[in-house]
Formats: structure tokens, C-alpha cells, sequence
């Protein structure tokens, strides 16, 4: 994590600047969640990332719910078509810290029927078999978050945007069903007339056929226009952004100039341009410590504005101290983030229900929205052999996830030490190498490998001689045979190159390692563990009479499947393989 997202994670969760914020909800009974599922918010920017229909949209529409006046009903409610059993009341509660007292509140909201609305979402009492905490009792009557029964709602605006669902005027217009196009085309021809009066006049106010048609006539600020080009990459020299009735479809419309003939509204601009504008706007003016909930914002973005969309929500949140919440199908927004602050959603195939899981590094969410990494960009680990090989991805499928597991393929190099260690001569002259190179234990050098930093100059003759001492074997490193200094430049680089990409595993040998954890082998540990092997399979496999090095290597990955998962040499292992899996790309 970077050392600013750092500062901003310790501001969030340490300071006072940015209380009261929602610092986590659960969901005894919501959508399609997991019963109690926990969302932890601990930073002030929080990623929700899952494939279609893992209940993303609806988490925001019960943060929605959450602040004072507001209900999640707004978004989710019952029609005939699609009714919402009352049969288990739905129930989510959250948790908020009072910056004056001190107090962690928890404040729990059921959908009940009341006054014939089958959707209004009451705040209620502590539930105890919810998972939530006894409700204290009441010292002071006048306690500022709390009454006699339960926690008050935290006080906090809040504003959401689903990008699928911003469509301007002209769209929302234009698009609605018609029997006549000639004479629809026509009325958006007349409706237009009175907008363009009140984008060249900048009019605050306008009645039409009676009615008061303008509520929002905003000119973009010159910050404002400059944040717009840099998302954008474009060069606009004034942006109007307004919010009327003028088309009879109650939204907004942008006016774009972009130099002396070419001028346009959202009629001809493009839905990525009507989205950023409404967006720049809608957080530029929302107050401070405000609750931001967006759906799908990288809609109609291309990456490189996605990026530049994220940092400049991040600026805002430093700025404003706001709380923002995104729900997105977009892996770019996650860059750079800390674990913390990605929250996955997966479809449990056992249960057909949702879960949540509160941390995930920004280099697998690709691969939860149904990306598959090409082998090209995996982290690539060689070993020396095919049991070496077959032992790494045991460790790879037991312990690791099955993101993780995405990153990594492990292959083994016929030939042996000495043909990887000329390998990696060659992918160390990469600008960026995605391949390591795990040998068996009995390899470790003595003493490690030497830093080159700590090599003087004085003693760069002695380099060649450094590599065959921690090798036992110097590698064939390409080079200008009559180049001393080119020599020794990748002989330290070369040094630099096996610190960060040579690892070595927690045994002497892979066949060591099962001759070690199988009680039959007990009395053999003095034997050389390759020919313990050998002879065990001889014995086994001898009525087959098929006793070759296929039937040798099936029987020794058998036994290595017999041994106990909880090993502590695979938890060694696993953590190679954790650490390995960054040269991904």
C-alpha cells in the first residue's frame, strides 16, 4: 500500500475528520446475502466487486436506507409482479461511532407494513439473536444519539447515482414510446426552443405551459471544466450543466462548447460525457461528510478516464471527507487501493447464496468479474522436477484461493540446476520478469545469496568467482566477452536478480519430504530417499509388471497426497507461492 493511501486509511479509522461514518452493516435478513453477512468499511473509498447478480446494487440501496428520512423502499419495493414475502421480515443493521460521546451505535431497520405500505423500513430495537449488542441503559435523558429504546439514525446526506439510470432529457425523451416519430421528432423540436433560452439567457427560472420548468441552471466553474478535460481528455470551453422540464421528462441536460462552431448538447454528445458532467457536478456540491453511493460510474468509460475518475474521487474524499461507496464491474478502479478497501461478492454454488468477503488484494478482483489471467501474464515458478512440480501444486490447490490460484503456474525445466540457473541469466535482462525459480532445499547456499550492493568495486573480479562459490556453478550469462565493465554490471545484476527471484524449498528434496512423513519409511531415513522410493515402488507395482517412470511418479504422488494438510513444511510452501505470485502481470 502506498504511503499516501496509507495516511488516508489512518485518518479514516483513527481521527475524528471524518465521524460519523457507517463503519460496517450486516445482514441478518436481506436479498439474497448470506444470513449475518458483515460489510467492514475501512476506508474512506469502498470497491464492491462481483459478477452480475450478486446482490452489489442492492447493498447500496440499504446504505442508502441507513442515513436520518432516508428508506432503502426508495429502490426495493413489492409490486404484484414481483412480490417480497413477509414471511421472514428483511433486516440490516449498522454501526456508527458518535464523535461527542464516543458511542458505537447500532441501528437496526425491518421492512414492515405500515399504513398500507407494505415497504417502509422502521427503525427498531437491538435484536440480540441478530448479533447485536444489549442495549445499554439510559443515564443522561438527553443523550444526543440515543433514545430510551434504541440508537437514533446517523445524520448524514447522502446521494446515489446509478449510472445505468442517469439518462438525460433529450434521452429519456427521445427514446420513450412513440406511434408518430415525424410528429415526436417535431415536439423535441419545439421543447428545445425555451432550453436553449434558458442556456444562452443562464436563466435560474423559466415557467412553461404554466409550470416552473428550471430548478438547476449551473454554469462549470473553470476547476470545475479543468477536472472534466483531464477525466475526458478533451478540450471544452464552457460546460452548462442544467436540470428541467422543458422535454416533459424531468432530468438534466449538459451544453457543451468546444470552440466557435462547435457547440452541442447531450443530444449529440456521447453518454460518457453526460455521465462524468452529471457526476463532476453532483460531488462537487454535496456537503461535507456526505455518503456517496455509486452504481457502475466506469459506465461508458474508457480505462484510462476510469483511472482518472478514481483519483479525482479520491481528492474529493480528502477535500470533503466524504464516504464513498461504489458498486462497479471495472477491475482498473481497484489499482492501488489497499486490500481493504476491495469487497468481493461470490455466489456460493452449495447454497445459491451470496457472500461477502472484506478483503481482497486489487489484482484478483479481475478474476471475481470472470477474468481469466493469459498464461503470458501469470507468475511464472519453475522448479527442477516434475515431483518438485507436482508437490508446489498440491500447496497451490489446498491452500491457496482460487484468485490466487489464477496467478501462478508452476513448471518444471528438464536438465535440471544448472539449466535454470542459466535461465534465469536470460530473464533477469528483461525490463520486467514474471518467472522464478524455486530449487530444492539442498541448493540453499550457505550464508544466503550475497547482496551486491555489498560488493565494492575493489572487488569486482572476485564476482565470478561469488556466483560459483553460492551456485556451484557460474551461469552463462549473454554478454561482449572483451567488455570488463558490461561483465561485471551483470554479474551484480545478476546477484540482484536470484535475491528477488530464487527461492528454496523448506526440504532437502521433494523425495525427502515423503520418505520423512510416511510412517513406513521410518526405518529408511539414513537411505537415499530416491532409491527408498524406487524400491517402494518395485514392491507395489511389481505384479503389474509395468514398473516405469509414469507408474513411479503416480505412486509418489500418492503418497504425497497422504500427507496430513496442516504440514508445516506446505505452510512454508504456501507462503513461497503468496510471495512469488506479485510477479504476476
Amino acid at each position: 500500500m502506498s504511503q499516501d493511501m496509507d495516511s488516508l486509511k489512518k485518518a479514516f479509522q483513527c481521527g475524528s475528520d471524518y465521524k460519523p461514518y457507517i463503519s460496517s452493516i450486516v445482514f441478518p435478513k436481506y436479498k439474497n446475502l448470506s444470513p449475518s453477512s458483515e460489510l467492514t468499511l475501512d476506508f474512506p473509498l469502498t470497491l464492491l466487486i462481483g459478477r452480475n447478480g450478486t446482490n452489489k446494487s442492492s447493498i447500496l440501496h440499504a446504505l442508502y436506507g441507513c442515513p436520518r428520512g432516508k428508506s432503502t423502499g426508495e429502490y426495493w419495493f413489492s409490486t404484484y409482479t414481483d412480490p417480497i414475502s413477509d414471511n421472514s421480515r428483511a433486516a440490516y443493521f449498522y454501526r456508527y461511532t458518535d464523535v461527542q460521546t464516543g458511542d458505537t451505535a447500532e441501528v437496526l431497520k425491518t421492512r414492515i407494513n405500515r399504513k398500507g405500505d407494505p415497504d417502509y423500513w422502521e427503525p427498531s430495537r437491538p435484536v440480540l439473536e441478530y448479533g447485536m449488542k444489549p442495549f445499554p441503559t439510559l443515564e443522561n435523558k438527553n443523550h444526543p444519539i440515543r433514545s430510551m429504546t434504541r440508537w437514533n439514525a446517523i445524520n448524514k446526506e447522502v446521494l446515489y447515482l446509478d449510472f445505468r439510470a442517469e439518462i438525460s432529457a433529450f434521452d429519456k425523451a427521445f427514446y420513450k414510446a412513440v406511434k408518430n416519430r415525424l410528429a415526436h421528432r417535431k415536439a423535441l423540436r419545439k421543447y428545445s426552443r425555451p432550453l436553449k433560452e434558458a442556456i444562452k439567457e443562464k436563466l435560474q427560472s423559466k415557467k412553461y405551459y404554466r409550470k416552473e420548468r428550471i430548478s438547476v441552471n449551473h454554469l462549470f466553474t473553470q476547476a470545475q471544466r479543468s477536472i472534466v478535460n483531464k477525466i475526458l481528455g478533451s478540450d471544452y470551453k464552457e460546460i452548462i450543466y442544467i436540470e428541467h422540464d422543458f422535454y416533459f421528462s424531468g432530468s438534466f441536460s449538459v451544453y457543451i462548447k468546444k470552440g466557435h462552431e462547435n457547440n452541442y448538447s447531450e443530444a449529440f454528445a456521447g453518454s460518457g460525457e453526460t455521465s462524468i458532467m452529471r457526476l463532476i457536478y453532483a460531488i462537487d456540491r454535496s456537503p461535507e461528510k456526505a455518503l456517496i453511493l455509486l452504481d457502475e460510474p466506469e459506465t461508458s468509460l474508457h480505462i484510462d478516464a476510469q483511472y482518472k475518475l478514481r483519483e479525482f474521487i479520491l481528492e474529493k474524499i480528502k477535500e470533503k471527507k466524504l464516504q464513498v461507496v461504489i458498486s462497479t464491474h471495472s477491475p482498473f478502479f481497484a489499482r492501488g487501493l489497499p486490500d481493504c478497501a476491495i469487497k468481493v461478492l461470490i455466489r456460493d454454488e452449495d447454497t445459491e447464496r451470496i457472500k461477502l468477503f472484506n478483503s481482497s488484494p486489487a489484482d484478483e478482483s479481475s478474476f471475481y468479474l470472470g477474468y481469466k489471467r493469459p498464461e503470458s501474464n501469470k507468475s511464472l515458478i519453475f522448479v527442477e522436477d516434475k515431483l518438485a512440480q507436482a508437490l508446489l501444486r498440491f500447496v497451490l490447490n489446498k491452500r491457496l484461493s482460487e484468485s490466487q490460484r489464477d496467478k501462478i503456474t508452476v513448471d518444471f525445466i528438464p536438465g535440471g540446476v544448472n539449466t535454470m540457473l542459466d535461465m534465469a541469466a536470460t530473464e533477469m535482462l528483461k525490463d520486467r520478469s514474471n518467472a522464478s525459480f524455486v530449487f530444492d532445499g539442498d541448493q540453499m547456499p550457505n550464508g544466503g545469496i550475497r547482496n551486491p550492493e555489498e560488493v565494492p568495486p575493489s572487488d569486482n573480479d572476485r564476482l565470478k568467482d561469488i556466483l560459483q562459490c553460492t551456485f556451484k556453478y557460474c551461469p552463462r550469462i549473454p554478454m561482449d566477452s572483451n567488455n570488463q565493465e558490461q561483465k561485471f554490471d551483470l554479474y551484480r545484476k545478476y546477484l540482484s536478480f536470484a535475491r528477488k527471484h530464487f527461492r528454496y524449498l523448506p526440504c532437502q528434496t521433494s523425495e525427502e519430504f515423503i520418505v520423512a512423513n510416511h510412517k513406513e519409511f521410518t526405518d529408511q531415513n539414513s537411505s537415499d530417499p530416491k532409491e527408498v522410493l524406487k524400491d517402494y515402488a518395485e514392491r507395489k507395482l511389481s505384479d503389474s509388471g509395468e514398473i516405469n517412470s509414469d507408474a513411479i511418479f503416480y505412486l509418489q504422488r500418492t503418497l504425497l497426497s497422504d500427507i496430513p494438510e496442516n504440514n508445516e513444511v506446505f505452510d512454508q510452501i504456501s507462503e513461497i507461492l503468496v510471495e512469488l505470485s506479485d510477479y504476476a502481470s
